[in-house]
């Protein structure tokens, strides 16, 4: 169980740092936060706890936390790249079309792939599930994550529409 809290702790910290750029925007993403970790500890206890696998919980829940810092830790170079690029306070309806942006949504859509594709693995080993079953629940996990992201307040990591 320590190791789980070690991984969630650094999956805290990680998720801080690539999400605040500046102090001052602490407090907005606190629930940004809370929502990512705490769907990294809670859909594998549920699931386990459906399946009747709880013993698997530690494993499984720190295998979801550190694949989750190692993609954050991936993505961040992105961000800044992309960060770059972006002049501050002009909306994405008025940026004008440019290549590296383009060539770096790229990586970062690739790279949420492979994450998706991660987190199916972990799913099928840690529920003995299909790959199209562990496929599915992820999507379906990361819907809800989004969902659930959008029903907080405007200035979280993700707006509203």
């Amino acid at each position: 169980m320590a190791v789980t809290a070690l991984g969630l702790l650094a999956a805290v910290l990680v998720a801080v740092r690539s999400f605040v750029p500046a102090p001052e925007n602490a407090p907005d993403t606190l629930p940004t936060v809370l929502v990512a970790v705490g769907s990294t500890a809670l859909w594998p206890w549920i699931a386990l706890k459906l399946k009747g696998k709880t013993e698997r919980y530690a494993q499984a829940t720190t295998a979801f936390a550190a694949s989750s810092v190692l993609f954050v830790m991936m993505a961040v170079p992105f961000e800044r790249l992309a960060a770059q690029w972006i002049p501050p306070g002009v909306p994405a309806e008025q940026l004008e079309p440019n290549a590296a942006l383009a060539m770096i949504s790229v990586a970062m859509l690739l790279l949420l792939v492979w994450k998706l594709r991660v987190d199916a693995h972990l799913w099928a080993q840690t529920l003995e599930i299909g790959r199209m079953h562990a496929l599915l629940l992820t999507l379906a996990l990361a819907v809800a994550e989004i969902l659930l992201l959008n029903g907080l307040p405007a200035s979280s990591a993700i707006p509203a529409p």
